[in-house]
């Protein structure tokens, strides 16, 4: 057997396009667990953190209640990041992507893990992220790595702001990996497609109102602006004509008294 068999064999054994569709509408379901884990979480339900504790109201179950527990415990809010993650790659599975695991966890680790900085320094000039914290019996935004890392590492090293900029670009440059800047420009480029498919059709739909009816229909504000505009626009109409009769009649003025002078010199 050469290389050619082994390559066949590997070809023949990899998914189709049509396979990985029907997969992954089969493990999209799975893929919001981590989103309803967050959402149904209470702390008083953890032993860690409530003696007695109170009886679970997670819909994941214990396993929702330790996942949501030591996710804000080493990322705190940033661990919203995860349900995300796990839904856009839910959908590729959907749309019949090939998913080649490995580098884009490795980003996707990256960018939670800025993620969990940013909120770290946001609670120390969002106000309203206190509240938040009670809420859910949280000390630190960023959970433990957000504070090792950002409170005693790097705003020590640069501020704050130094600090929050490195983040962000580091978070950047994750997110462009993890992604693929082919599938950002064909993400934007779908929107500028639907943008203008909405914009024609607009235009489709207004056109199509005034052939029905005459006239473009117009709402009673749009009357009345359009009719200010007419009316400014002919204001200035009749004042560029007024101050163009003027330069004319003061031009006629010079030239006779020209005339004059020279009638005058020749006699």
């Amino acid at each position: 057997m050469n290389e050619t068999d082994f390559s066949n064999d590997a070809t023949a054994a990899e998914p189709t396009g049509r396979e990985r569709h029907v997969f992954g509408w089969m493990l999209f379901p799975l893929s919001l667990f981590p989103f309803v884990a967050l959402m149904t979480y209470d702390w008083r339900a953890v032993p860690a953190l409530r003696t007695p504790p109170e009886p679970s109201s997670n819909w994941i179950g214990a396993v929702g209640d330790g996942f949501a527990y030591y996710g804000y415990q080493l990322f705190g809010l940033a661990i919203w990041v995860v349900p995300a993650i796990c839904v856009v790659g839910g959908l590729c599975l959907v749309l019949g992507r090939r998913m080649r695991p490995g580098r884009r966890e490795l980003w996707s680790s990256l960018f939670l893990l800025c993620a969990a900085c940013l909120m770290q320094v946001a609670q120390r000039h969002a106000p309203g992220i206190a509240a938040l914290l009670a809420g859910l019996n949280l000390a630190n935004a960023g959970g433990a790595l957000g504070y090792l890392l950002m409170t005693r590492l790097l705003s020590p090293l640069l501020s704050d702001f130094g600090a929050s900029v490195l983040v962000i670009m580091l978070m950047l440059v994750s997110l462009v990996a993890g992604i693929g800047l082919r599938n950002l420009c064909g993400f934007f480029a779908a929107i500028g497609r639907w943008a203008m498919a909405k914009q024609e059709r607009d235009a489709e739909q207004t056109g199509a109102q005034e052939a029905d009816y005459g006239a473009p229909a117009l709402d009673p504000a749009e009357d009345r602006r359009r009719e200010e505009a007419l009316a400014r626009e002919e204001e200035r109409r009749r004042r560029d004509a007024e101050k163009a009769a003027a330069k004319a009649a003061k031009i006629a003025a010079k030239e006779a008294a020209r005339a004059e002078k020279e009638a005058a010199r020749a006699a």
